[in-house]
């Protein structure tokens, strides 16, 4: 059953739904003389291929109550409440489970990395980077460790010491991680926080040729081309090697990097366009996005700040959605606000230091 149930997800990941929908039904037969572990597998990703966003974590929640250390459904709820649950409070939702599960989850390299994460995403970075540590001394490879790492570390201001890490990291193992095209992300988002854009700019190659899988590959590329374009990145950047990258239907979080792509293409049009087929915070960032590729930076900033208690249902790290809070200072300061983006920034640092967020106030003071 769970080789069906593997093979199903394999699949989905490189487009292909109709074999994947065949095996998730295969799955189900042969669940019917399986253990009610393997049923609760099934029934957790037939909910979760529908797609039935609140029915998923129902059965991810009764699943792990019953079968706490299974990774499969810890990394596919990771996913739900990082990128697909539509609530403002889904970061939240994601710290109780983890807390609910602490004592059951205990040392297993894996679930202390998961651990990490949500605790840096909750704000506890001190807690996030101990986890973190803990799971790659207890394996070194351990790519889901080294993503929380590096979220707590860019969270923290400790962008030179982050650039220096994850950079080792990735030459001792990132050629084996399936992650690779991510943490490549993160070591640019390191390098622009450390005032460093060429180096930055540099890992766009790699980001854009890494195939697996491809989606991840246009929402880290749009998402790095975009902060370049924001910085005024002087030479062309490669929005066309994007324009044709698929993003399945009803994917909002891919959906708001879609939008960045077309921007930078110049097409607001057709992101308005998509929009009007969308509903709710995603609809209204893509219009923002559509303002601001107009050079209507006062309707975008507008845009944004109306709907900003929102934006967190679009999905995504507190660092992948940093780029439309990137987005609304840039278009405060182009639309004669620059008390308003400076005090933006201000909050900003009070957060966590940064090279980038400094420069940035000072060319918006002057």
């Amino acid at each position: 059953v769970l080789a069906l149930v593997l093979r199903s997800l394999r699949v989905r990941l490189r487009g292909q739904i109709e074999q994947s929908e065949a095996d998730l039904r295969s799955a189900r037969v042969a669940a019917r003389a399986a253990t009610d572990r393997e049923r609760s597998v099934v029934a957790f990703f037939e909910a979760f291929f529908r797609p039935d966003r609140f029915e998923t974590e129902r059965r991810g929640l009764d699943h792990l109550r019953a079968y706490p250390r299974d990774r499969l459904v810890v990394w596919y709820m990771h996913i739900l409440y990082n990128i697909l649950l539509p609530t403002t409070d889904r970061r939240d939702r994601h710290r109780a489970l983890a807390l609910e599960h602490a004592a059951d989850w205990g040392d297993d390299w894996f679930l202390l990395g998961e651990r990490a994460f949500i605790a840096t995403e909750a704000g506890e970075h001190v807690e996030a980077r101990t986890l973190a540590e803990r799971a790659l001394a207890a394996r070194p490879e351990n790519a889901p460790a080294a993503h929380a790492m590096a979220h707590a570390l860019l969270e923290t201001g400790a962008e030179g010491e982050g650039r220096a890490w994850l950079g080792r990291w990735l030459a001792d193992w990132g050629a084996a991680s399936t992650n690779l095209c991510h943490l490549t992300w993160h070591q640019a988002l390191l390098e622009l926080a450390d005032g460093e854009s060429v180096a930055a700019a540099r890992r766009l190659d790699a980001i854009l040729d890494e195939a697996s899988p491809p989606l991840g590959a246009h929402n880290d590329g749009a998402s790095l081309m975009w902060r370049l374009h924001l910085e005024g990145w002087p030479e062309p950047l490669p929005w066309e090697s994007l324009e044709h990258s698929p993003v399945p239907p009803g994917f909002v979080f891919g959906s708001l990097h879609r939008a960045l792509v077309l921007a930078g293409l110049g097409r607001s049009a057709e992101i308005r366009s998509n929009a009007e087929a969308m509903n709710g915070a995603i609809a209204e960032a893509c219009q923002a996005l559509a303002d601001f590729a107009d050079g209507d930076a006062n309707a975008a900033a507008d845009r944004l700040l109306e709907h900003e208690p929102d934006l967190v249902t679009i999905g995504g790290s507190r660092a992948q959605l940093e780029v439309l809070d990137d987005t609304l200072i840039t278009a405060l300061a182009r639309s004669g606000r620059p008390n308003a983006a400076a005090q933006r920034l201000e909050v900003r640092l009070a957060r966590r230091p940064s090279l980038r967020d400094r420069r940035w106030r000072a060319t918006i003071a002057a």
